[in-house]
């Protein structure tokens, strides 16, 4: 589990570039489109045309891919064992290769637009966003505010997460035992172990902000502005929809 450190969920990398200057709901109408796209891809012919947006959409955030292909490098198993899965029920070897790519892709754009996005820009774009929601009576202030404590939460409980699996690797080098059974007892156990640690965070977070009087009030957010950035990446979403639509 290693590999969850060098994954870059929740964490932001300011490099000052294109996408950074962007404003926060042009970035989510942007990756809510390309995702919508990536999961009804019908071919090798639409990843591709999507891996090159993709591509471009690295190239101008400036980002590392160095950085990036390290935290995918811990995903490799779990794509190769989907294309497997699939090209056993699916004799199909387009079908089979597209759905390894397809989950790659979705990650690769999730982690750009998190390091991209500070957690405080996300979530008042989310909530510009989801405005509209109010006339329906929808909470969207909790949303938000459940979202932004899992967006600021989530290295911390990726970290919690890889120091339990080498504890268990070193009580497994320990005792020697390999067997089944006793292997997915401590499975069980580590799983069990994670659960209680995060409804404990989660219960001294509640009794943290119950103590400091938390007034369950919005903040004033900071006034967000559109710009020609984000019609570019508006209108670069829009492009992908009208090819899809015509090929």
């Amino acid at each position: 589990m290693q590999w969850l450190r060098l994954m870059p969920f929740g964490s932001f990398m300011n490099t000052r570039s294109f996408v950074h200057s962007a404003d926060p709901r042009a970035k989510l109408i942007f990756s809510a489109t390309y995702l919508f796209l990536v999961a009804n891809s019908a071919g090798l012919q639409d990843i591709l045309i999507l891996a090159a947006s993709s591509l471009v959409l690295l190239l101008l955030s400036r980002l590392p891919i160095a950085y990036l292909w390290a935290g995918l490098q811990g995903l490799l198993p779990l794509l190769l064992g989907l294309f497997v899965y699939h090209l056993l029920i699916n004799p199909s070897l387009t079908q089979a290769m597209a759905v390894p790519c397809q989950l790659a892709l979705m990650i690769v754009t999730t982690t750009t637009f998190t390091l991209t996005t500070s957690p405080r820009m996300l979530t008042q774009g989310l909530a510009a966003i989801l405005q509209p929601l109010r006339f329906f009576r929808f909470p969207v202030r909790k949303f938000v505010l459940m979202c932004s404590l899992a967006f600021r939460f989530m290295p911390l409980l990726i970290e919690e997460i890889d120091m339990m699996f080498k504890l268990a690797k070193i009580r497994n080098a320990r005792s020697g035992s390999t067997s089944l059974r006793i292997t997915l007892q401590r499975r069980l156990n580590i799983f069990l172990a994670l659960f209680y640690s995060v409804f404990r965070r989660a219960d001294q977070l509640a009794f943290a902000m119950e103590a400091r009087c938390f007034p369950g009030v919005e903040r004033q957010a900071d006034s967000l502005r559109l710009g020609w950035r984000d019609g570019v990446l508006v209108g670069f979403a829009l492009t992908l929809v009208l090819i899809r639509i015509f090929i």
